[in-house]
């Protein structure tokens, strides 16, 4: 029987995209880069943490490392600006971790996202008090699908993977859970490439509604 739940945060619990877009579209002006990136193309640069974000975001461009510095600082300055003017949860999130909690479930978060700013983010659009541990990113932690982070929540909490489900929306959640030794569902209303083939044998739910009813068939 699952009795923690460790969620991913972006493209899971919530819509964060118009934020990040936002603060990659002001920082790419920064630079001289006249270019807007859109909704969709935003989902192509998330996944495997700020700076990769960065990267792929500058891939198609031709910037000096001098530049691409300057927009990694820009970037993570005005995403704390902008990061909550217009993200929000998922429909059925904040109902659904409210219930699961009233089942007696233990609710966990960990991002790729920088570790200050999912704290912040979390205590602005989630009910920070349903969840156990609450971590982005910190420098002396290697980011998912890499299973540092997990393996130091198991640690701290003395937890068996047995009783653990990692629930989130890409690709990098699928990694992550296997490297991690831990099942996985993931969402797909979030981010992820859900024709790809390492999604092809994943348990996938497309409501936020459906994860109660997913658990007690696991029982």
């Amino acid at each position: 029987m699952k009795k923690h739940l460790f969620f991913d945060l972006d493209g899971t619990l919530l819509d964060t995209l118009l934020d990040i877009v936002k603060a990659i579209n002001f920082s790419l002006k920064d630079i001289g880069v006249n270019y807007l990136y859109n909704y969709e193309e935003g989902k192509s640069l998330i996944g495997n943490g700020a700076k990769m974000m960065a990267i792929r975001a500058l891939k198609p461009f031709k910037v000096g490392e001098e530049k691409k510095e300057i927009f990694y600082r820009s970037f993570l300055k005005k995403y704390q600006k902008y990061q909550c003017d217009d993200s929000k949860p998922f429909i059925g999130v904040l109902e659904g971790l409210r219930n699961l909690k009233k089942e007696g479930y233990h609710l966990y978060i960990l991002s790729n996202k920088p570790d200050y700013l999912t704290k912040i983010i979390v205590k602005e659009k989630l009910d920070e008090t349903l969840f156990d541990f609450i971590s982005g990113k910190k420098d002396e932690i290697l980011e998912k699908p890499a299973p540092d982070l997990f393996n130091y929540v198991i640690g701290k909490f003395n937890l068996k993977r047995e009783e653990i489900l990692y629930i989130g929306d890409s690709i990098v959640d699928i990694e992550f859970a296997k490297n991690s030794g831990v099942d996985v569902i993931v969402f797909t209303y979030g981010y992820g490439d859900y024709a790809s083939k390492s999604m092809q044998n994943a348990v996938k739910l497309s409501e936020f509604s459906q994860l109660i009813e997913y658990l007690k068939n696991d029982r």
